[in-house]
């Protein structure tokens, strides 16, 4: 089943908070994704967003069977079209000026939530997309992929950052819309890396609040048997598709280097090497590379693309 894609337009970076500003509250809509198999966990979570403030609430079901919560709109899908093709959905979807996104098996430790996103998109009108600190069930350290890259602290707690954790995170509806959503063909695995390439690009802010917290249960990436090669694709992937030309043989280079550093039997060196190749062929969008000012800003803050 194919999602509406929202239509890309090329941003210039240079337009102003005064044109992005809205008049009024913004309103905000809850998106989660579900394939069906975490039942109590979707239903604690729905419950605990009782009270929150959002006008809309969508459950996406990828590739399961219906779930019905009570308040909720519910998409149902035959398969599993994958995360970004699903929160791409949600977006679209939706009229919200805001949408936050939970995976299913989150729960809620900010019991006003929404109401301190709302404020800090309303507060700053060329914010992008906001992370949230999505720390490990019971209260534990967030896993280290959970915290992005941020050396930027602002004075009123953000944090500019270079991408967002994917579990738990708000986008502003209209700059998701501008530049064209999530690519829906990376399926999972660095989908949000692309993404903040993208806004950051055209202009937008990508942030990290610490006071917005969600729990998630620690878990591995290993736990997708396909985890190795569909990463190294799609790491090759966004490189042809987003980096300067002469930055994509570096970062090709550092991914095969890492994430063979990552196996430890002869099946996993395999489908890296499945993955790079698999990289090389048509990417799923078209190339559009960032400027060098967007890589010398992420660099800035950490994290240059090519790691």
């Amino acid at each position: 089943m194919s999602t509406k894609k929202p239509t890309r337009t090329r941003a210039s970076g240079k337009q102003t908070s005064e044109a992005r500003s809205l008049s009024g509250n913004l309103t905000v809509a809850v998106v989660v994704l579900t394939t069906g198999n975490r039942d109590a966990q979707l239903r604690a979570l729905a419950k605990s967003l009782d009270d929150q403030q959002a006008v809309e609430r969508l459950l996406i079901v990828n590739g399961g069977a219906s779930v019905q919560l009570k308040g909720w709109s519910e998409t149902v899908l035959p398969e599993n079209i994958g995360v970004p093709a699903g929160r791409s959905l949600g977006a679209t979807s939706c009229t919200a000026d805001v949408v936050v996104y939970l995976d299913d098996d989150c729960a809620l430790v900010s019991d006003d939530l929404l109401t301190r996103v709302v404020e800090r998109f309303q507060q700053r009108p060329e914010l992008g997309v906001l992370g949230f600190r999505v720390q490990s069930t019971g209260g534990g350290a967030p896993m280290r992929r959970w915290t992005p890259a941020k050396s930027l602290p602002e004075s009123d707690g953000l944090s500019l950052s270079v991408t967002f954790p994917g579990g738990g995170h708000a986008i502003r509806r209209r700059a998701f819309l501008e530049v064209g959503g999530y690519c829906d063909e990376i399926f999972f695995k660095h989908e949000e890396t692309y993404l903040s390439w993208r806004l950051l690009d055209a202009g937008w802010e990508v942030a990290y609040d610490d006071s917005c917290v969600v729990e998630h249960p620690s878990t591995s990436e290993g736990r997708h048997p396909t985890a190795l090669r569909v990463g190294a694709r799609n790491k090759v992937w966004i490189a042809r598709m987003a980096l300067p030309a002469i930055l994509v043989p570096v970062s090709v280079a550092i991914t095969l280097a890492r994430y063979v550093g990552r196996c430890r039997r002869a099946s996993e060196v395999m489908q890296v090497g499945i993955g790079i190749r698999a990289g090389f062929r048509r990417p799923p969008d078209p190339r559009e590379p960032m400027s060098w000012r967007t890589a010398w800003l992420l660099s800035k803050r950490g994290r240059p693309p090519v790691l």
